[in-house]
């Protein structure tokens, strides 16, 4: 991990880290190492990328409130003793295991199932404990019969002390210093004045603070708080054994848990890489181990989506090298990194904050981006740099990609052009890729007359004077130095001197670069522009052709549900509607626009309704596909039903479908229904269903479970917004064979499920 602090993947690491509930997940985030291999690159894209679904999909994947076990679990094997609280963690463990194997079993897994098989659980076992343990961890009453009957003893003997205690304290209150009960060395006394000590047969045990009273233990109570000792050492003895059984009954199925314990560490690595991913709206990208390198309106991952400017970066299969310059803080380093990055977090199994990304196979990553000055070693920035470049020019081969910051600086800038011209021939010729950053010339001249190096830049703005950030492919950058220090140095002469020394020392070939890279930038303009009016054009294409399909589905809708008069009525507006269509590529952009707000006109002519809507008629909500009876009106509002939901709308909202219709009664004996009990399943899944389509699958199996004589249901809708799970619930209120509905237990999903009891018996 040290190895590639310089691209920040430390603190990368860390944000990570914080989506992750144990100890043991995140401090293997922070200091795991980058293993280069492609097999286990691609298992842990396949991983994050089916986590991340899973999430998506609205299950509840937590390991929140998971102990750390593997301890208590290691003396439990080797027959020592441990807690009723250690117990308890382990109890509860099992509990999480259970859950999280009651949602897998739901989820059709293709890759995290070599974790969620591993979970095996002792049933048995933990039935034991919950018997003998409470929630608090504390062996309960009822663990054995010995126990119980201790425990009985305890409570007889506490209330037998009680009550001699109040009686003495009455009899005997003018010898006594405070009317109260102590306890000296776990024995009940009471505080005695000294004048009055000797009245009393027993035992004397010490005298008060004010030494006005001594702690007495009549002789009455003697036989009492022996009992009460001998009663709670058994007690005592006996919780003892109960511990002792439990932990060696543990010790039998300690390697179960700790199988169990390193699963769970895994998939809340996966799960904690996952909801990251969602935290960024990543994606997780494309292995291709011959492919390009490619990523799409991507940014950095430490910078905040509303403050980054995205870009697209790519890395061509006949490219050996990419050489990036501009100005100072202008991005050169941003985007080196980024590239490193995405190699990085993408062999790790972690997504990108891009829109598409494709990855490419490297043996090794080998990175010079810090200042590498060490006093201790007596090296210099530029020594220490060039020590780095001797350790990489060594180590690096064909299938190793190097990441450089400014090459070669840190001396004089003839001899540190000569050195970076020749350390680029060695990378050349022995095809090792390279990207790097630089601000010098010569450099970027040697990178445009070479056809397997791209050569990059960072934007300027040059009216501003500000670096863009932008990232442009095919164009060498200037460092814009002069054009930097002209908002810092007021002497405008000193700039302007400055600019000719510059011009003297160009060579005609510089002079030539320039004017490419200013007709690049141009064309780059001009490709924007194009691309612009090409995506408006498109946008007009599909606007056209989706009124077209939106008329066409009204005419065929109104013929199916209106009346001869409203159809002849569609046909007349639709070929008005039509003859605008048919000319509105000939039409200007305002001329377009006046069109479509015609078309609009048109539809909203032709689905004008003035039919009396009464209660119970079939009536067609305005704007959308929900279809219902009318069951109350007041006025211009009107009560519908759909699906046993209630809306209230206006009249000027409704579309007239026909007149009620008298309701086949849907349950007896006689009629379509004639399912067998084995044909309809226990349970429905409606999660990631959209409200309606999920309603109207639900509708289908309560008939069909309700035919098939089933007397409970078990729906799974998810927690998420609530939306579906409020719809459904609503829904089986209004439902005339549900008797009853309730969450679901604990180990079913609890509120993430409802159970469903059906009415039995004649239905009217």
């Amino acid at each position: 991990m040290n190895k590639y602090k310089a691209l920040d993947l430390d603190l990368i690491m860390d944000k990570i880290a914080e989506y992750a509930s144990l100890q043991e997940a995140s401090s293997y985030l922070k200091n795991s190492e980058i293993i280069f291999n492609p097999l286990l690159i691609q298992r842990n894209i396949n991983e994050t990328k089916e986590a991340m679904a899973i999430l998506n999909q609205g299950h509840d994947i937590s390991f929140y409130g998971i102990s750390d076990i593997r301890d208590s679990l290691y003396r439990c094997n080797i027959n020592e003793t441990i807690s009723g609280q250690e117990i308890q963690s382990i109890l509860s463990f099992h509990n999480h295991c259970q859950r999280l194997i009651n949602i897998f079993k739901n989820i059709d897994l293709q890759y995290l199932n070599q974790y969620s098989d591993s979970l095996n659980l002792d049933n048995k076992l933990a039935s034991y404990l919950d018997s003998i343990i409470d929630s608090s961890g504390n062996v309960k009453k009822s663990a054995s019969k010995k126990l119980e009957s201790l425990s009985r003893s305890r409570t007889n003997i506490s209330s037998k002390l009680s009550e001699t205690s109040k009686k003495f304290r009455e009899e005997n209150k003018d010898s006594l210093q405070e009317n109260n009960v102590y306890y000296r060395d776990e024995r009940l006394t009471f505080l005695i004045k000294n004048s009055d000590k000797n009245k009393y047969k027993g035992y004397q045990y010490g005298s008060s603070s004010s030494k006005q009273a001594v702690y007495v233990e009549p002789e009455e109570f003697v036989k009492l708080n022996n009992e009460k000792a001998r009663i709670e050492d058994e007690y005592s003895q006996e919780i003892e054994r109960i511990l002792k059984e439990a932990s060696n009954r543990i010790g039998l199925s300690s390697s179960i848990y700790l199988l169990n314990y390193e699963s769970i560490i895994s998939l809340d690595l996966i799960f904690a890489k996952a909801n990251y991913g969602i935290h960024i709206n990543g994606v997780m990208a494309d292995f291709e181990k011959e492919g390009p390198f490619i990523l799409l309106k991507a940014r950095h991952p430490l910078l905040k989506e509303s403050e980054a400017v995205y870009n697209n970066y790519s890395f061509p299969k006949e490219k050996k090298g990419i050489v990036i310059s501009g100005s100072n803080t202008g991005g050169k380093t941003v985007s080196l990194k980024l590239f490193g990055l995405a190699i990085i977090l993408t062999y790790m199994g972690i997504p990108l904050p891009c829109d598409k990304a494709n990855v490419p196979f490297y043996t090794n990553v080998f990175v010079d981006m810090e200042d590498g000055q060490s006093i201790t070693d007596s090296l210099s920035t530029f020594s220490s740099h060039l020590k780095n470049l001797d350790e990489i020019i060594t180590s690096a081969d064909q299938s190793s990609l190097v990441l450089i910051d400014e090459l070669a600086t840190g001396t004089d800038p003839k001899e540190a052009e000569a050195l970076s011209l020749a350390i680029l021939d060695n990378f050349r010729n022995n095809n090792i890729h390279f990207i790097l950053t630089t601000h010098y010339e010569e450099i970027k001249k040697y990178a445009y007359e070479k056809d397997d190096i791209l050569l990059s830049s960072v934007g300027f703005d040059n009216v501003n004077l500000k670096p863009t950030y932008k990232y442009y492919e095919g164009i060498a950058g200037d460092s814009n130095a002069l054009t930097i220090a002209s908002r810092y140095i007021s002497n405008n002469e000193i700039i302007e001197s400055a600019k000719e020394y510059l011009q003297k020392g160009r060579s005609e070939a510089e002079e030539l670069l320039i004017e490419l890279k200013k007709e690049k930038e141009d064309l780059e303009t001009l490709k924007e522009i194009l691309l612009n009016k090409e995506n408006e054009l498109n946008l007009l294409q599909e606007e056209n052709i989706k009124l077209k399909n939106d008329l066409s589905l009204q005419k065929q809708k109104f013929k199916e549900e209106s009346s001869k008069q409203l159809q002849d009525l569609l046909e007349e507006k639709s070929n008005q509607a039509q003859e605008i269509i048919d000319n509105l590529n000939s039409l200007d952009a305002k001329g377009r626009k006046e069109a479509i707000v015609k078309i609009e006109e048109l539809n909203e002519e032709v689905i004008e309704d003035k039919n009396e809507i009464k209660i119970g008629d079939t009536v067609k909500i305005k704007g959308s596909e929900r279809i219902g009876k009318v069951i109350k009106i007041e006025k211009d509002r009107y009560l519908i039903d759909i699906k046993g939901m209630s809306f209230n709308v206006k009249r000027n909202d409704l579309i007239y479908l026909g007149e009620s219709k008298k309701e086949k009664k849907k349950y007896n004996n006689k009629n379509k229904y004639d399912k067998s009990f084995t044909s309809v399943k226990s349970e429905i899944n409606l999660i990631g269903k959209r409200v309606e389509e999920a309603l109207e699958l639900l509708d289908k199996y309560l008939d069909d479970a309700y035919a098939a004589k089933r007397s409970s249901v078990k729906i799974i809708h998810g927690i998420g917004t609530l939306k579906l799970r409020t719809a459904i619930r609503s829904y089986l209120k209004n439902n005339k064979i549900v008797s009853s509905y309730k969450d679901g237990e604990y180990f079913d999903g609890g509120s993430a499920v409802t159970i469903v009891e059906f009415k039995r018996g004649s239905q009217k």
